[in-house]
């Protein structure tokens, strides 16, 4: 087997997880169990996964046979785990990820399940919606900690070989990070969790992530002034921008912060139109907006959610027809996991048995903390609009040819 194929295998297989992730959610929005054609579907998919991945095994290198037996035990593990429940007859048995203290027993480790790490869980590069690579998330904060910023940069300067240097002061500000419950419920059909070759590891990891993934970038990304986490951008007034090559460079250059590599945001049908527009009006020999994975030169992302904000009913909806572009320096923006992760297992009650399913429910805590608003004279009692990130509506060339 070559490489394409190996490829393609790997593809089709995330596919498959896509697919049947959506045929369990689709089940678990309306609370029923799977009609015939979606069992149908949902069984060959899960057949068709082994083997796939069988053909993988047959194929991989020792390093690669490796990873995939090291999953297949998480799989066994969790499988076991599952089927517990289910015979305990005990609905929402709890545990953790962690020990929270000496005296905790409940844990995933001690369960004997599995165990698992919050960053196998929580991942900020999920493919279609990838946040910005300087954006990590701090995981197992305790409490809502002071974030200390330092507010004045020190600054180098010249002295004679002997001269002593003046002393320079760096102020702090301490900024409280407010953590928010965030949880996500997930189902898992019962069939998949008895068939003992599928990856039922993968696939549960694969939902959680996907949920958290979907989450962040709404919260991250739209502009949406949402009561509780919310992103930069719903801080900022947004301008408007003819997104020609200069008006770009120049946006990106009016940021009044220095600090980091700024990270601009847009949505797919402005990546078209910008992959198709020529930095010179008339001349594509001098290359175009966006090329080489860069736009106007620098790193980008791209999300759908860069459009959306809350309506007058508190709905989270697009923008009318308009298109955004988002600037930002992440590195003044804390994202942070607080505390615990507490899986919530359900096999058992009324609502869930019905549906021949057991449901996970994954809950922590997460802030999101925009910290620029403190540079450049502000502070916690006068706090500016945020200086490391901008938005702005686009006007003017709907496409290329506008230019």
């Amino acid at each position: 087997m070559n490489k394409n194929e190996k490829t393609a295998l790997q593809v089709r297989n995330r596919e498959i997880m896509d697919r049947l992730a959506g045929i369990e959610d689709a089940a678990n929005r309306e609370k029923r169990s799977f009609t015939e054609d979606e069992q149908r579907e949902y069984d060959a998919l899960v057949r068709e996964h082994v083997r796939n991945r069988e053909t993988l095994a047959d194929n991989a290198t020792a390093e690669q046979l490796a990873k995939m037996r090291e999953e297949d035990n998480k799989s066994v593990k969790l499988r076991e785990y599952f089927k517990a429940v289910k015979s305990s007859r005990a609905a929402d048995t709890v545990i953790l990820l962690s020990k929270a203290g000496d005296n905790v027993t409940n844990t995933i480790e001690n369960s004997g399940a599995i165990n698992l790490k919050i960053e196998d869980l929580i991942d900020t590069q999920v493919d279609g919606l990838d946040l910005p690579q300087s954006l990590n998330m701090l995981t197992g904060v305790i409490g809502d900690d002071l974030w200390p910023y330092s507010i004045d940069d020190a600054e180098i300067t010249e002295a004679g070989e002997i001269a002593p240097l003046s002393e320079q002061s760096l102020n702090f500000d301490n900024v409280k990070a407010v953590s928010r419950r965030v949880g996500v419920q997930i189902g898992i059909s019962n069939n998949a969790i008895d068939n003992a070759a599928f990856d039922i590891y993968a696939f549960v990891v694969y939902k959680i992530r996907k949920a958290l993934a979907i989450y962040l970038a709404k919260k991250v990304y739209s502009h949406a002034a949402f009561t509780g986490n919310k992103g930069p951008f719903a801080e900022v007034t947004a301008g408007t921008l003819y997104p020609t090559f200069e008006n770009i460079l120049e946006a990106v250059a009016a940021l009044p912060v220095s600090q980091g590599t700024p990270v601009i945001t847009v949505d797919k049908t402005t990546e078209a139109i910008l992959k198709a527009t020529p930095k010179v009006a008339g001349s594509g020999s001098a290359g175009f907006i966006i090329e080489n994975g860069l736009l106007a030169g620098y790193p980008y992302t791209v999300s759908e959610y860069i459009d959306y904000k809350l309506n007058s009913d508190s709905q989270f909806v697009k923008d009318g027809t308009d298109h955004f572009i988002g600037i930002g320096c992440w590195d003044y923006f804390a994202l942070q996991q607080h505390g615990e992760v507490r899986l919530t297992t359900d096999s058992v009650s009324a609502a869930v048995a019905a549906r021949n399913k057991t449901v996970v429910t994954l809950n922590t805590n997460i802030s999101m903390t925009e910290l620029s608003k403190l540079v450049n004279g502000g502070d916690n009692n006068n706090p500016h609009k945020p200086q490391a990130f901008a938005l702005y509506k686009i006007v003017g060339a709907q496409s290329s040819s506008d230019f």
